[in-house]
């Protein structure tokens, strides 16, 4: 995988974990409802609403259980991205390339954001891809297992 692909994995992530918040929010919503109607239809004496409602709340658990994981795995990429821009020797460089892609600024609002030119800001992002070139050729550390996979290393 190429740094830059690498990189991009946070903006991809940040969306990500955006959606998956929002979905787990109205799935929690959900229960609650259903919770709420099974409480009101204690009196009910036939099993058939209790069964069709007890699928209703084993379905939203199931339903959030996989946005769980899948919200883990995405902070794992995060964190993997943002490890390795922590990693690397040029702290301005760091903080372009962390504006750049876990934030997803454009390099005209970083240059904005941090007060210099946007040439300056683009020689200090090429710096810090070559920089994210090298902890990636030379090291796995901070990488989710994942990410260490796609690189082709081995798991420690």
């Amino acid at each position: 995988m190429k740094e830059r692909e690498f990189l991009r994995q946070a903006t991809v992530a940040r969306d990500r974990i955006g959606m998956l918040r929002e979905q787990l929010d109205r799935l929690r919503e959900d229960m609650s409802y259903v919770r709420r109607s099974v409480l009101k239809d204690d009196s009910v004496q036939s099993s058939t609403p209790h069964d069709l409602m007890g699928d209703r709340v084993a379905d939203v658990c199931d339903k959030i259980a996989v946005r769980e994981k899948q919200l883990e795995h995405w902070g794992d990429v995060l964190y993997s991205v943002e490890s390795a821009i922590n990693g690397i020797e040029c702290a301005t460089c760091g903080r372009v390339l962390y504006l750049r892609y876990v934030k997803g600024l454009t390099l005209e609002e970083v240059a904005a954001e941090l007060g210099y030119s946007g040439h300056y800001i683009r020689e200090l992002h090429t710096k810090g891809i070559k920089e994210i070139s090298s902890l990636l050729e030379g090291s796995v550390v901070g990488l989710c297992p994942t990410e260490r996979q796609s690189l082709g290393a081995v798991p420690h």
